[in-house]
């Protein structure tokens, strides 16, 4: 109950576009409580950040977890034994990158070139998807802001780039 009383209070709080990075993280653990209680446990979630600076970066409000539920519906949902979600934050280069990985379903080749397709010739298919990577691209000036690696039984790898900016560590 706790949990989604704070998820509510930050869906309507502020106006702020971004937000730190471990604002987010506190909203992607609220929703991940109620996705665990509702599947029994079954799901899992790790949290591997490699610095603490980068709790205290910017990003766009809502980029972590749509990407998340999407992870818990589409690749740990069907499974029937469940399976383990990792968020992982690091400095690569200029840019720092989070990776949402699972080990659930994974897609299969022919639906991960239709999305990576969709995405490139800039035609909507999922709103949740096109939403984030669209704000990415406008912000980061980069259309490669957002990848997806997916294999089918394996799971699925959604990346995102942020800047290195002065502002954002």
């Amino acid at each position: 109950t706790t949990a989604l009383a704070r998820l509510m209070k930050n869906v309507s709080k502020g106006t702020d576009v971004r937000i730190s990075l471990r604002e987010e993280l506190d909203l992607v653990r609220d929703y991940f409580l109620i996705q665990q209680y509702r599947y029994g446990g079954s799901i899992s979630i790790a949290y591997e950040i490699t610095d603490e600076a980068l709790y205290h970066c910017q990003i766009h409000r809502f980029t972590l977890q749509p990407l998340v539920e999407n992870a818990v519906i589409h690749g740990l949902e069907p499974k029937e034994e469940g399976g383990t979600l990792i968020l992982d934050v690091r400095k690569t280069g200029n840019y720092i990158r989070i990776r949402i990985c699972d080990n659930g379903m994974g897609m299969e080749k022919e639906r991960l070139e239709k999305i990576r397709r969709r995405l490139s010739e800039k035609q909507p298919e999922r709103i949740g998807v096109w939403n984030i990577w669209q704000r990415l691209s406008l912000y980061t000036g980069r259309d490669d802001s957002l990848k997806i690696m997916s294999k089918k039984g394996a799971g699925t790898i959604v990346s995102i780039y942020l800047h290195r900016g002065e502002e954002d560590v």
